[in-house]
């Protein structure tokens, strides 16, 4: 049956389009815009041919997909301003992420799932443990931030070793614990004896490096024996008492008697 020249379309289905309707439209009086291809037949629209316009909540190229929650971070949504979270995130807007299992609440957190992360002054795989003073180095900690030294350690960082029991702390040092390290020129497990004058025999030190000649001797290294009045006649005159030195001294000196001078005695004050 024909209508002013036109091809009837079937009242009961609408998408067939009456041949005589300009491209891109349809419907009886063809008023009704062809949308784009695959455009959403309940998500979209078009006032216009070949266009697809989204409703409200609803976006894409074909108005097919739903438009999450503002601020919706890691999530998504089958339905529109939904915030669906992905695995390991929670919250309103899933941007908090799930920590590691056995994370401390308090002591530990996460940037990422999965993680713990320990909070300053804590330590360990669930930040369980506390962690001592930065800059400890012999001691640990019962809370957070202590620097407990060690036995054998003190000082602030724990980083000073206690010497050995009696070590001379003025001659002597230790690198660890229990040990006495001598400085240049003392000796002796205390470190409290000085190093004599090298070559010394006869004599002993106050400080390092030298001789002090016991009685008798005498010489750079006290090798020299002062016995020159015991082996020769007394050279001293008037009474004189003769004292043995050493050579470049002369070998021997008169302790003249009252009244009398001169290397020998000879001479009367």
């Amino acid at each position: 049956m024909t209508l002013f020249g036109k091809l009837v379309a079937d009242n009961n289905d609408n998408n067939n389009v009456i041949p005589d309707c300009p491209p891109g439209f349809r419907g009886d009086d063809c008023n009704s815009p062809i949308c784009k291809t695959g455009c959403h037949s309940t998500h979209g629209y078009c006032n216009e041919p070949n266009e697809c316009k989204c409703k409200f909540g609803w976006t894409g190229e074909f108005c097919s997909l739903c438009v999450p929650m503002p601020g919706c971070i890691h999530g998504s949504c089958s339905k529109p301003f939904e915030c669906r979270c992905e695995e390991g995130w929670s919250g309103m807007f899933c941007d908090k992420p799930t920590c590691k299992p056995g994370c401390h609440p308090q002591n530990g957190y996460c940037e990422h799932p999965g993680e713990c992360r320990c909070r300053f002054g804590y330590r360990g795989d669930n930040c369980t443990e506390c962690a001592t003073m930065p800059g400890c180095q012999n001691g640990d900690c019962e809370n957070p931030l202590d620097c407990n030294c060690f036995k054998g350690w003190t000082g602030l960082f724990c980083n000073i070793p206690i010497c050995s029991e009696g070590c001379d702390l003025e001659h002597g040092w230790c690198r660890r614990p229990n040990e006495c390290r001598c400085r240049v020129g003392w000796s002796g497990s205390n470190c409290s004896e000085c190093v004599p004058y090298p070559g010394c025999k006869m004599g002993n030190c106050t400080q390092p490096w030298t001789c002090d000649c016991q009685p008798g001797w005498g010489g750079i290294d006290c090798s020299e024996k002062l016995d020159y009045c015991e082996l020769n006649d007394n050279p001293c005159l008037n009474g004189g008492t003769c004292i043995s030195v050493e050579k470049n001294d002369g070998n021997f000196i008169c302790r003249c008697n009252l009244g009398f001078e001169g290397k020998r005695c000879e001479r009367t004050k």
